[in-house]
């Protein structure tokens, strides 16, 4: 189950074919105008920026979850849309000291191919993971890592 809903100022091809592969289904007709795309609770809607702003203030009043606007940056988007509780595909992990030993561990080729290092990003390195002690990247530590707690939606038909 996805676990943190979000939203990007951007609507590209791409980025709807990257949220299917992650298990994203599309909720509602698509609107080739829309210049977001919003993700929640297992599915994506593109939508205009001032109906992704409004359905985050819906969501923030009524169920008392943030959503996090990711600007238009689809790294960061991609990150917070992956947050699942059931699997570790597709999840950023944060490694914290080097030195241990995991031989279990095993990268399935479905990974997202990048981990967090200690506050710097790194590129996938199987060894690097392996020999690590490492945990799953929280939403926080993904917003912090991408600076998306400095930045907000500015709604351009409410200025």
């Amino acid at each position: 189950m996805f676990t943190h809903p979000c939203y990007i100022q951007r609507n590209t091809n791409q980025l709807r074919s990257e949220l299917e592969r992650l298990n994203y289904q599309l909720f509602a007709s698509y609107d080739a105008d829309a210049d977001c795309i919003y993700c929640f609770d297992g599915y994506y809607w593109p939508k205009h920026l001032s109906d992704c702003i409004k359905s985050a203030v819906s969501v923030k009043r009524d169920l008392g979850i943030n959503v996090v606007f990711c600007g238009d940056n689809k790294d960061a988007f991609l990150s917070i849309a992956a947050l699942c509780d059931d699997r570790d595909i597709y999840q950023k992990f944060v490694i914290e000291e080097d030195g241990e030993y995991y031989p279990d561990y095993e990268r399935t080729s479905d990974s997202y191919p990048v981990y967090f290092s200690q506050g710097d990003m790194v590129d996938f390195d199987d060894a690097a993971l392996v020999h690590c002690r490492h945990h799953k990247a929280s939403a926080m530590e993904i917003i912090e890592y991408y600076g998306l707690d400095k930045i907000q939606p500015t709604d351009p038909s409410n200025p």
